[in-house]
């Protein structure tokens, strides 16, 4: 039975339980997608299935594979979870920090830490900071905002 989600009108590969019955060569073209998106899942990217095994698993060309896969490509695309991405992202990027840091790799922390914030601040999660400049007051260098350095330059007393 083929499942399709009656709001898109689009097969849902998910809902598709793959059967165990029948050997894989008499599989409908969407056992077949629902089978292909799980490897696709367990590998982690489309380009780590072999589409030639899988033509010669399931009796058809590497083209109806080759097609089954930009279909299920399309298919993973429309139906990502926001809030799932975004916790397996901030998952992903703690447990790497705080292994850099258990392992003394400081620099890679602060890195990982920059590339996290800029993550963050692309997604719209946190304020983007000013660009900063550094100014020389006093003897002393401080770090502003570049719209307050611009201000304080054209008011700054003679010294």
């Amino acid at each position: 039975m083929i499942c399709v989600d009656t709001m898109s009108n689009q097969i849902d590969y998910r809902a598709i339980e793959v059967p165990t019955d029948k050997p894989p060569k008499e599989y409908t073209y969407a056992e077949r997608r629902s089978e292909i998106l799980q490897l696709i899942e367990q590998a982690g990217h489309p380009r780590a299935i072999n589409q030639t095994r899988l033509a010669e698993r399931y009796g058809c060309a590497q083209s109806n594979i080759s097609n089954d896969v930009d279909v299920l490509r399309g298919y993973i695309v429309d139906n990502i979870d926001e809030r799932t991405v975004d916790t397996i992202t901030e998952t992903v990027y703690q447990k790497s920090i705080r292994e850099l840091i258990d392992n003394g790799e400081y620099k890679d922390a602060v890195k990982a830490v920059e590339s996290w914030n800029d993550w963050l601040m692309d997604r719209g999660k946190v304020e983007r900071e000013a660009d900063k400049q550094k100014v020389e007051h006093s003897g002393s260098i401080i770090e502003m905002p570049e719209s307050v350095t611009k201000q304080w330059s054209k008011n700054k007393p003679d010294e």
